[in-house]
């Protein structure tokens, strides 16, 4: 059996979630906090300031202290999330 709709079909609204990137004195973010939809990728440009040369960072309450995660990358400055499917708060912490 078919049935026949008539009228616009609604749009689908992806899902958006806040990912916020917090981080010590010496480390600068920019920007602080991004909107991003479902599945895509986040870009932070990160500075880190004079004596910095390395930092690990903790995700939702999760510390990693060597290494990152799969799906954060960081290169030339930038760091990247990518495939965000929840709220997410990240915090730099210089070691």
């Amino acid at each position: 059996e078919t049935t026949i709709v008539w009228g616009k079909r609604p749009e689908v609204t992806p899902d958006r979630y806040n990912v916020e990137v917090n981080a010590t004195d010496d480390i600068m973010v920019e920007p602080y906090s991004r909107v991003i939809e479902e599945g895509l990728s986040a870009s932070f440009n990160i500075t880190l300031g004079e004596g910095v040369s390395s930092f690990h960072i903790v995700v939702n309450d999760e510390e990693f202290t060597t290494g990152l995660p799969d799906y954060i990358k960081y290169a030339d400055g930038i760091l990247t999330i990518g495939d965000i499917h929840n709220d997410l708060v990240v915090m730099l912490i210089q070691d």
